[in-house]
């Protein structure tokens, strides 16, 4: 994830570099341009149309909240207790779920893509299918925003095949004793049955605050209108200094980089002072 506010930072100090214009406009005899003023314009026009990519699509995409887990412990019931319908066909035999299965529901007031997953099969020899359906849940993982990890009463078992769980759930708990789920419990799980609807509403409620905490945000910072229209601007002056640069007309070009480096802290909410860039100078080290 980008860490926006040092990446900003960077960019003024990357941006003032071609502030030596300045001097160039004042005393076009005796000073040339730094042969570098365009290459670091391009340089960050090409960072920020990346996090304006990204920001793009935090402001348009639903969040993805994949469920996975190992064979036959209730992940195709959890789904399809958590949406609302029959997302997944269920049955005893481990390795229905052969495939990802998609759906956008409702948690709380999150309206989200939910997806379900073929399990991951242990002391198994796999078929070409299995290896097929197993490297899809792992791609779907990869592109989650938030993975819950479910296991089943009895084994407790935590992911050991490098996945980063953001919830972990021990379902089927109708079939375990009160010294199992107050374990699991201190163990930081979350205890349901999907198949009888307990728990699902500590669930939920655990999802709707962490999707609160994520969704919308990028960098720490959260993705409005308003700084995604800044970050607009910002870059629109930049070209404008790259072609005033290269044309020659540098009292352009420097008027669009003062105007770039404005928009930039306007996204971060703080005042644009011209004379701060000096002191920016003094704690950076601006470089190529």
């Amino acid at each position: 994830m980008v860490v926006i506010r040092p990446l900003f930072f960077r960019w003024v100090v990357k941006i003032t570099g071609p502030v030596e214009l300045e001097g160039a406009i004042d005393f076009p005899e005796d000073i040339d341009p730094p042969e570098d003023a365009d290459g670091r314009i391009e340089e960050v026009e090409k960072e920020l149309s990346e996090v304006l990519s990204q920001w793009s699509r935090k402001r348009t995409s639903l969040e993805k909240v994949v469920i996975c887990g190992r064979t036959n412990v209730g992940k195709s019931t959890l789904a399809n207790a958590l949406s609302g319908e029959e997302m997944s066909i269920v049955t005893g035999r481990a390795g229905t779920t052969r495939d990802a299965v998609e759906r956008r529901v409702m948690i709380g007031r999150a309206e989200i893509i939910l997806v379900d997953t073929a399990g991951f099969m242990e002391g198994e020899k796999l078929d070409e299918i299995d290896e097929a359906a197993i490297g899809r849940t792992r791609r779907v993982i990869e592109e989650a925003s938030v993975v819950i990890w479910v296991s089943e009463a009895g084994k407790m078992e935590e992911p050991d095949d490098g996945t980063a769980a953001d919830l972990r759930v021990l379902n089927k708990v109708d079939t375990a004793g009160n010294a199992e789920v107050e374990r699991a419990e201190r163990l930081g799980w979350i205890c349901v049955s999907a198949k009888y609807g307990l728990g699902l509403d500590r669930l939920q409620q655990r999802l709707v605050k962490l999707l609160e905490q994520r969704a919308g945000r990028l960098g720490g910072l959260p993705v409005s209108a308003r700084r995604y229209d800044f970050l607009e601007k910002s870059l629109e002056s930049l070209g404008r200094a790259r072609d005033n640069v290269s044309s020659g007309s540098l009292e352009l070009a420097s008027a669009d980089l003062s105007d770039a480096i404005e928009s930039l802290y306007r996204v971060l909410g703080r005042k644009y002072d011209p004379d701060v860039l000096e002191e920016i100078f003094s704690g950076f080290c601006v470089g190529k």
